[in-house]
């Protein structure tokens, strides 16, 4: 009886036993890392990481901003030069010159450039009363012009170097005045009969005209419109 006594005794230790060892295997390996090959290095780490998500991002996606640049074309840029120009020419118009800021509001910010986005701030302050001078018009026309050969706007450098020989007019500048008449000048050589005779009032004029302002317009207009 006694020796019966001992034999379920061992065998309850040995149960118990097993018991914990098999309670201290599962906690062990619940514990132990995951194997690096598995997460780390792998395409999968990519989505699952959010450093790796944050990258792929960048690399490998177009942003809204840079998507809307791509699928610029020469006519947006145009469209927004002559848009500035019936602006500066309607302030006195509140509703129209509400239409028209409306209307080059959505324009820039459909681009996506932030330098047509900074610019156009700067303008807009400018419009607060509705009298803004036209050096800022030129600016915002120089930027919109320099950003839209990137574009295909073939015009686009003529604008710019008109309005920056108009900057430089009757100025100590003289280098980068002169290399700007240049441009325009060998430039309006291929172009229609009446951009070379917008050119030459603008020459004649010489900086001092009243017209001033208006001629650089009309040409402006004329080169986004070619």
């Amino acid at each position: 009886m006694r020796k019966l006594k001992y034999f379920i005794l061992v065998i309850l230790l040995l149960m118990l036993g097993i018991f914990i060892i098999g309670k201290l295997g599962r906690n062990g390996t619940s514990q132990l890392p995951a194997p690096v090959g598995v997460f780390i290095g792998t395409p999968d780490d990519k989505k699952m990481s959010g450093e790796s998500f944050d990258s792929y991002n960048e690399g490998g996606r177009i942003s809204e901003s840079n998507a809307n640049e791509k699928n610029l074309n020469s006519n947006y840029f145009k469209e927004l030069v002559l848009d500035l120009i019936k602006l500066y020419e309607s302030q006195k118009d509140l509703v129209k010159a509400a239409t028209l800021i409306t209307d080059i509001d959505e324009l820039v910010a459909k681009s996506g450039i932030s330098a047509l986005d900074e610019r156009w701030e700067t303008l807009t302050l400018c419009l607060a009363n509705f009298d803004c001078e036209a050096n800022k018009f030129f600016d915002m026309i120089a930027t919109v012009s320099l950003e839209g050969t990137k574009h295909g706007f073939e015009n686009g450098n003529l604008i710019v170097q008109l309005l920056t020989a108009d900057k430089y007019w009757g100025t100590d500048n003289v280098i980068e005045f002169s290399k700007a008449v240049k441009y325009v000048n060998d430039g309006v050589q291929e172009k229609s009969d009446k951009i070379k005779q917008a050119w030459q009032e603008i020459v004649s004029c010489d900086g001092k005209c009243k017209e001033r302002t208006t001629l650089n317009l009309e040409m402006i207009e004329l080169l986004a419109k070619d």
